[in-house]
């Protein structure tokens, strides 16, 4: 143990080698004025994909740049997403930004196993030291609530180790989102569970704390995660319409087989895999916004109807997370790609 916590500097050094994302000119590329005016153009690294429909990909970027643009615009930066870029080059193949600085928590954890006595906390600890351990802390915390949120919302699924990323300051990230709305691997819905809330992410929110008097409490950590998932629930049930969320998915459904209801527009053609059922996908999105005691709250005698709206989401999140943490599902989904496919857990 104290061995391979001595070289644990070395090893964070091969996790996450700096790569600069540049702009170059056109005249740096190498043309001439003549031939091409002199624009800029920016230099990413991308991963190359073919024999799949990058489509629904894009549509998933899309519905994430929305809810990164809502959130800001109403000035709640403490939800961090990171959407990325996607280039569809036919109905089978195309590009995907690949992000740098990041490695999957699968490879994390191969590289710390958790029988050597590596947990995320314990990677965080050493990773960040005294000196930026809170900093690294709160970018979790912040990108674990948006991505939740997002994940439950859009009801995206296959949410093994894999898929989910950390960055080098502490952010964590989901990738593929090739199940997602009706859609899951085998068509089995086994992850049942709101969002992943695994105890290792509870852990590292300081999750359970204790009082002086030896009663368990949320830490600071904790409430401020629960915090950030109201606001954004509340957000995202205010602006789903009026922000344009909702027509991203009308516009998939128009061109891929649905209708647009809002427009009163019918196209036939095939549908993406992700919908199964195209008079039911929004209304079963709206469904999960609304906290189920809303109007009860607001119906109340004398209720303010802000302070009303806002104890019905507290009440809402607080079910999601009790469903959501340490899930049986989320776990034995978990182990089953870890024995199937290596995936760690």
């Amino acid at each position: 143990m104290k061995e391979l916590w001595q070289d644990v500097e070395s090893k964070y050094a091969t996790l996450f080698k700096e790569q600069q994302l540049t702009s170059v000119s056109s005249q740096e590329l190498g043309a001439s004025q003549e031939s091409l005016p002199d624009l800029k153009y920016r230099i990413m690294p991308v991963i190359a994909k073919a024999n799949d429909d990058l489509r629904q990909e894009v549509m998933a970027m899309q519905l994430m740049r929305r809810v990164k643009g809502v959130f800001e615009g109403r000035g709640e930066t403490g939800l961090w997403l990171r959407p990325y870029e996607i280039m569809v080059t036919s109905g089978s193949a195309g590009f995907i930004e690949f992000i740098p600085d990041t490695i999957s928590v699968d490879q994390l954890k191969k590289k710390f196993p958790r029988d050597a006595g590596w947990t995320l906390l314990t990677y965080y600890e050493k990773r960040y030291g005294d000196l930026h351990f809170k900093e690294a802390q709160i970018n979790f915390i912040q990108s674990l609530a948006a991505y939740s949120l997002f994940n439950y919302l859009f009801n995206v699924k296959d949410r093994h180790n894999g898929n989910i990323l950390l960055d080098a300051e502490g952010h964590l990230l989901h990738i593929d989102f090739g199940f997602m709305l009706q859609s899951s691997p085998g068509n089995f819905n086994f992850e049942t569970a709101p969002f992943k809330l695994t105890q290792e992410y509870l852990q590292l929110m300081d999750q359970p704390s204790y009082a002086e008097d030896g009663r368990m409490v949320d830490s600071q950590e904790y409430q401020y995660f629960k915090s950030l998932i109201v606001k954004g629930l509340l957000i995202l049930y205010e602006c789903f319409e009026s922000e344009g969320i909702s027509n991203i998915i009308e516009v998939m459904l128009l061109l891929r087989g649905g209708t647009m209801p809002s427009l009163g527009l019918q196209y036939a053609g095939d549908m993406p895999d992700c919908i199964k059922n195209s008079q039911t996908v929004l209304s079963e999105i709206r469904t999960r916004l609304t906290a189920p005691k809303l109007s009860q709250y607001l119906k109340a005698p004398g209720a303010n109807q802000n302070e009303a709206k806002y104890r019905a989401y507290i009440e809402y999140v607080e079910l999601l997370i009790k469903k959501s943490t340490s899930s049986w599902a989320t776990s034995n989904y978990d182990r089953y790609q870890a024995i199937t496919n290596g995936i760690e857990k």
